[in-house]
């Protein structure tokens, strides 16, 4: 899977402030918000542009990114818990 760049994302340089980074997800949430951007292209970039910012407001997330160590954003937000889900079913914790 290939390493997205959330800083391409949100359309800022690579050493921007916080301010800039908050500014730019401020533009780009709402320019994709669901509810201002009807169909799936929209709501796939609204994903990708929340999760760029959830990843570069954390210092901890971002230092972790900046060293390669985090996964690309998904498709499908939802992908991680229907796994979960699938995984207690299949041993049994779940009633049919």
């Amino acid at each position: 899977m290939e390493q997205t760049n959330y800083f391409d994302i949100l359309g800022i340089d690579s050493n921007a402030t916080m301010g800039e980074i908050k500014k730019a997800y401020r533009k780009l949430a709402f320019k994709y918000h669901p509810d201002h951007n009807t169909g799936k292209p929209g709501k796939k970039k609204y994903i990708q542009v929340k999760k760029a910012y959830e990843i570069l407001v954390d210092p901890v997330k971002k230092e972790e990114y900046l060293k390669g160590q985090t996964t690309a954003v998904t498709d499908e937000p939802w992908t991680v818990l229907k796994e979960y889900w699938q995984m207690i079913y299949e041993k049994g914790f779940c009633v049919k």
